[in-house]
């Protein structure tokens, strides 16, 4: 349910990026989501523990992936 907002909106915004040629900032929420207060933005989470999170937290994973991606 939340594929279309998290995910298909940050593909989005990405190719709007690529067409205008213009940089792009991207700001994950993912590291909230840790239960254990906010994890550094260069601590990723390994595909295998996906299973574990809500989610919210499975589509902002995937949404993280495609503007990691873009860099």
């Amino acid at each position: 349910s939340l594929r279309a907002a998290n995910v298909l909106g940050t593909a989005t915004m990405v190719h709007f990026a690529m067409v205008a040629r213009a940089p792009l900032h991207h700001i994950s929420t993912i590291g909230l989501t840790s239960g254990s207060g906010v994890t550094q933005e260069t601590v990723s989470v390994p595909p295998h523990a996906l299973a574990r999170l809500s989610g919210y937290a499975q589509s902002k994973w995937v949404a993280e992936q495609i503007a990691l991606r873009y860099r």
